[in-house]
Parts: structure tokens; sequence; C-alpha cells
């Protein structure tokens, strides 16, 4: 579990109580949402900034917020935080994406107004992204016990009632397509992901 002191889930866990909060970029089309479920690295940010790029909402980066009851995504569009190597891959940036001043080792990225949240979305798909230089775009099932292992473990400590959190993210499994995802081309992944909630 990751330290709340880190990351922005103390933010998200103030704005909406009863959630669970995961390690995991999102985005929307037309109410259905795919969580992009990975630890820094897996190239999350990049495929989810990309997906904005080509029309989805922006619903979440770093954090996903999920209502424990309805397991709705809630929006929680704080800037993007994208890593050099990947600022090349995203431009030219459009209207949908606003860089701004680099900070460190991370380029902010703001969503444009288009690109903002629009009411809760259904979590249709939860991915596993993996990137790993030169590899094809291998978009595969995984099972539902391997789904929940890993979201259990991709859960911020800030979220509350682990006996709870537990019980909302097996049905959230139940409900979701599962899939891990290897690649080595943002745009390749980019298009598999879109497929799974129909907007490829």
């Amino acid at each position: 579990m990751r330290h709340v002191t880190d990351d922005p889930a103390q933010a998200a866990l103030a704005r909406v109580r009863g959630a669970v909060l995961i390690h995991a970029s999102a985005c929307a089309h037309k109410g259905k949402a795919v969580l992009l479920a990975g630890r820094p690295g897996t190239g999350k940010t990049t495929i989810a900034a990309r997906l904005v790029q080509q029309g989805l909402r922006y619903y979440a980066d770093d954090c996903a917020v999920v209502d424990r009851r309805s397991l709705a995504l809630v929006g929680f569009a704080v800037p993007m935080r994208v890593k050099p190597d990947s600022v090349s891959l995203l431009e030219p940036w459009g209207t949908r994406l606003v860089p701004g001043a680099r900070v460190g080792d991370v380029t902010p990225i703001a969503p444009g107004r288009a690109a903002l949240p629009r009411g809760r979305a259904r979590i249709a798909a939860i991915v596993f992204p993996r990137f790993r230089s030169a590899a094809r775009c291998r978009l595969a099932p995984c099972s539902k016990a391997q789904a929940l292992t890993l979201l259990l473990e991709l859960a911020y400590e800030a979220t509350p009632a682990r006996a709870s959190a537990f019980r909302a993210l097996s049905r959230l499994v139940r409900r979701a397509s599962c899939h891990t995802l290897e690649f080595g081309d943002v745009d390749e992944a980019a298009s598999a992901v879109s497929e799974l909630i129909g907007s490829g």
C-alpha cells in the first residue's frame, strides 16, 4: 500500500468519503470507463494522455476514486505527471491537453475543458499495463482472482475499512473485463484499450 503523504490520495479521500482509492489512471467514453492500474513506470499515464488526445474524457491519474457502494468512477482530474521520455510521444498537444512548466523530472499536463469528467462513469474494463521497449502490443484477459490480487496491492493506505474495500473490489472485478497489456508503442496500446469501451 502507498502512503498518503507522498500522493494525492488524502485530497481524494477528503473529497469523496466511502471511496476505494487505487493507484491508477482512468478515462471514459460515453459513461464507460477503463482503469489503467499499475505502479510508476508501467505506462498508464502515457496511455491515458493519448486516450484523452483521441477524444476520451479524463477521470484520474495516479489516484482513481471508486465509490465503494455503486462502484462508479468519480472524477478526480488533477494534472497528469508525465515523464520526459513520454513528453515527445504526446506532441503536438492539441487542445485537449495543456502542458505546464517542467517540475523536477515530470511535466504537469492539465486536461482541457472538453476533456474534463462529466458525471460518474461505470468501470467497464480494468487493464494492468506494462511498458517494455520494442514489445509487440499484446492485450490478454487475466483471471478475476489475479485482477483482485493486483488491485488490492495497488489500493492506497488512505482507503478506510479494508474489509469493505475488499468486498467492493471483489464486486468490481466480477463486473468488469480484466486484462493485462504489454506494449512498446503507445498508439497501439491506446487503440487496444479504446476498443474495450467501444471508442476504438
